[in-house]
């Protein structure tokens, strides 16, 4: 694990029982001129005036704009502060992710995608900072293809996707990352 757990992890323990942790503070924006969500698709529940409303609720004032590359500024348009412990990533669980329950057969994967290894945690040092959490642990698990098929995977982890929620098509994006040592 990042918090706490063994801190000289091999390379084969690596793979076998490594911890990602992500904050997502501000993780799209979109050229704004007039505040619009342009290269974003606006959930059923949208309003036409300047609330992002993809944004989460805690995210600070701060970054709800941001100063891209090519000097304009940018509106965010989506943010997910990873605060909530209670967050279930199951499919239909979640307003902006699903955890994926599949084998992850792509470039040989190794893992079969669980809801469960994909939780909202609070730092065991820091109590008021959180992050998600993607563990892939060394768990075999039997499950169904993407084709439908049978498959067992010497590997369990998680993937998260906004497919079908939120679609980015441009703009900046940004997120924090802590991987383990």
């Amino acid at each position: 694990e990042i918090w706490g757990g063994d801190r000289t992890m091999r390379t084969t323990d690596f793979v076998m029982r490594r911890t990602l942790l992500l904050g997502i503070a501000a993780l799209a924006a979109a050229k704004s001129a007039s505040h619009s969500s342009k290269g974003a698709s606006a959930s059923p529940d949208s309003t036409s005036d300047d609330k992002c409303c993809w944004c989460d609720p805690d995210t600070p004032p701060s970054a709800m704009t941001a100063i891209g590359s090519d000097s304009q500024v940018y509106q965010l348009v989506f943010s997910d502060e990873f605060n909530d412990p209670n967050r279930d990533f199951a499919n239909g669980k979640d307003k902006k992710w699903t955890a994926l329950d599949v084998g992850d057969t792509s470039n040989h994967g190794a893992a079969f995608f669980r809801p469960e290894q994909a939780v909202v945690m609070n730092d065991h040092n820091f109590s008021k900072i959180s992050a998600l959490r993607i563990r892939t642990e060394n768990k075999s698990h039997t499950g169904i293809s993407p084709e439908g098929e049978p498959i067992h995977m010497p590997y369990s982890s998680a993937m998260l996707q906004s497919w079908n929620k939120f679609c980015f098509t441009g703009g900046i994006l940004e997120f924090r990352a802590r991987l383990p040592r």
